[in-house]
């Protein structure tokens, strides 16, 4: 598990009450004729194409590698089956090590056998409720590799492969060979930064009784932020498809929650998907403050917020070459404790807070505009991606099913309610991917803003974000290199929500504090080698090592306390582990040096429970994340998966 977190980020933003069925005939009427003109006829079109059969809109379009149902390739006895039957499905669901490779070492043999002894190892039902095929289908070779790639989203499995084999009588048996990750996951933040930094820890079970289940504990403690909770996640509850997440928890200033039912994609196969997520919190959002003459390192303020959404998304077409259509309903919130106001913390001490006076309050005048929002929002989009299998990207050796294609993303979300408030969101997210036997390349990219009518006509809470990631390979029979080329910016115009970047951190430049150079505007550019090795225990554990070098520069913008930044670097190394071998799973332990002017001299070293830099987990930044307004995406990841694996 991640020691930074993220989970109260990545929650799809949201809303749905009861009651608002009634309440969005009424919200419409008073947004108007020209907007009802435009969303009646759209949401007549969603309504026509959710119940349009699938199949009519895939019968003429469907590949010859996947059937036109998009998931199905089943047929009574008389259908014709060119490349035979499918007459049993065997599954080799092995645990962590396999008893027969393991290597006659008496020194590690019992070591072997206990982490084996002691691990829930997957069990056979769930591996065949996620796979595409059952016994009686016609042979599909497309449907067996990808049933092979929706295993190995999992977290909790390591490798998995899906083949058939020729019988005598014409039909085919399908094997199904699995291998565990480590799913007891035990991680400890810890950093060496001005002084040695504890920022908390968590256990997480991720495969309970070998069900795919979650059941954790996590404790964090970094900066302003204390938080104690528990996390529930059950995928495909009984084998019905859909995931149910809970959280629970108390911050410094009180009680946080989140509560999602998704149903995801099946693959790139399935047509439909559905998500609801509810969350609620009361925690305090910080600024840092970075100038010499101020007395305060931060200003913290607590505020209460919430996300609800109930959104629904369909795909017609066949795989490599869909369009989606969804839309739903969400309701935001942000608002100020009246009993409260901002405080300036003393010396990085966030339990010696001191209140401010209203001058010193003044930077903060534009972000703190309290918002309720309930939108009707709408979704399209266009997918060309199909996956190729890689190895030694962001896994040490392990398997990685790289994303390759294009898509483009288009969601508007105009808000219910009286005239003078009405707003709307535009966000546009795309992506494009290439990957050849040596080189992949990725790209991804979103922009969104909110334009408001009435008084306060105009542009407000503009938010771009955009990555890129090249990877060039070089196999060596003691050594093999690959190396990452990362491109990164994320910037914020005119926001009114709470807001601000920081150059530092694990988002940023790695050698300088989380806490220096504040903005509105970051630029980050890394370039490392990663190095994996042969030995010395290769059936045991990948072992790797990296050097990197990160250089950034921030440009203050109009966010509070903003100042703008030199370009600024880091060089530094790193040794990497994957748990067990062939894991994707990497452990990242790295120690970088500021270089250049104005970037201090103190190393920052850090531990990682994931590798964060690169497509394999996710990349999306925390800070951007935070200030989204609510709205639909065409992403349905779904429970137990990696980060945001793309289905």
């Amino acid at each position: 598990m991640a020691t930074r977190p993220t989970s109260s980020q990545h929650v799809p933003h949201a809303g749905l009450r009861g009651r608002t069925g009634a309440r969005s005939a009424a919200c419409l009427e008073a947004t108007g004729r020209r907007t009802a003109s435009v969303l009646l006829p759209l949401l007549g079109l969603l309504v026509v194409c959710f119940w349009l059969p699938v199949e009519a809109s895939a019968q003429n379009s469907a590949p010859a590698a996947f059937p036109a149902q998009g998931g199905t390739n089943r047929g009574d006895d008389a259908e014709p089956c060119p490349e035979g039957r499918i007459s049993e499905v065997f599954v080799d669901n092995h645990s962590i090590f396999d008893p027969a490779s393991i290597p006659e070492d008496r020194r590690l043999t019992p070591a072997y056998r206990l982490a084996n002894r002691i691990h829930m190892r997957t069990r056979e039902d769930f591996i065949r409720a996620e796979l595409l095929v059952r016994e009686g289908d016609c042979l599909n070779p497309a449907l067996l590799r990808e049933s092979a790639r929706i295993l190995r989203a999992f977290r909790f499995i390591a490798e998995a492969d899906v083949f058939h084999v020729p019988q005598p009588d014409g039909s085919h048996h399908v094997v199904v060979d699995t291998r565990d990750e480590w799913s007891t996951k035990l991680a400890v933040g810890i950093r060496v930064e001005d002084g040695l930094q504890f920022d908390g820890a968590s256990m997480v079970e991720e495969n309970f009784l070998g069900r795919g289940a979650a059941v954790g504990v996590t404790y964090l403690e970094r900066e302003e932020r204390r938080e104690a909770g528990v996390l529930l996640e059950l995928p495909r509850i009984r084998r019905s498809g859909w995931d149910l997440a809970l959280e629970a928890g108390r911050t410094r200033v009180g009680p946080r929650f989140i509560q999602g039912f998704e149903h995801p994609f099946q693959g790139k196969v399935g047509h439909h998907a559905f998500r609801q997520w509810f969350l609620h919190s009361r925690d305090l959002y910080t600024w840092r403050i970075d100038h010499e003459d101020s007395p305060w390192s931060h200003v913290v303020l607590p505020l209460e917020s919430g996300l609800a959404e109930m959104t629904g998304a369909r795909r017609f077409g066949a795989p490599g070459g869909l369009l989606l259509l969804g839309g739903g309903l969400s309701r935001e919130w942000v608002r100020t404790d009246p009993g409260y106001s901002a405080e300036g913390v003393v010396g990085a001490d966030f339990g010696n807070r001191e209140p401010l006076s209203k001058e010193a309050r003044h930077p903060l005048a534009t972000q703190l505009r309290e918002r309720e929002t309930t939108r009707v929002n709408l979704l399209a989009g266009i997918r060309r991606v199909e996956f190729r299998e890689r190895r030694g990207l962001d896994a040490l050796t392990g398997v990685q099913d790289v994303p390759v294609g294009r898509e483009v993303q288009i969601s508007l979300g105009p808000s219910l309610g009286a005239s003078e408030a009405r707003d709307a969101v535009l966000r546009l997210d795309f992506f494009g991917g290439m990957s050849g036997e040596r080189s992949t390349l990725q790209v991804f990219g979103a922009l969104e803003g909110r334009r408001l009518t009435g008084d306060r006509s105009g542009t407000r809470d503009i938010l771009a974000e955009g990555h890129a990631f090249l990877y060039r390979q070089f196999p060596g029979q003691r050594a093999s290199h690959t190396l990452l080329l990362r491109g990164a910016m994320q910037s914020g115009w005119r926001v009114e929500a709470p807001f601000q970047l920081g150059l530092g951190g694990p988002d940023g430049v790695r050698g300088i504090s989380d806490d220096a150079i504040p903005g509105g505007r970051r630029f980050v550019l890394s370039l490392e080698d990663r190095v994996a090795l042969s030995g010395p225990f290769p059936d045991l554990l990948d072992a790797g090592l990296t050097v990197f070098a990160d250089m950034g520069r921030m440009y203050a913008g109009d966010v509070p306390w903003g100042r703008d930044s030199p370009v600024m670097g880091t060089v530094g190394a790193g040794l990497r582990i994957g748990f067990p071998a062939g894991s994707s799973s990497v452990i990242r332990l790295d120690l970088a040096f500021p270089v250049g002017p104005g970037t201090g001299r103190t190393p920052v070293f850090r531990i990682h429970a994931r590798e964060w830099l690169g497509i394999l987990d996710e990349f999306r930044s925390t800070e951007m994340e935070q200030v989204r307004r609510s709205g639909v995406r065409g992403e349905f990841p779904g429970v137990g998966t990696q980060g945001r694996r793309r289905r």
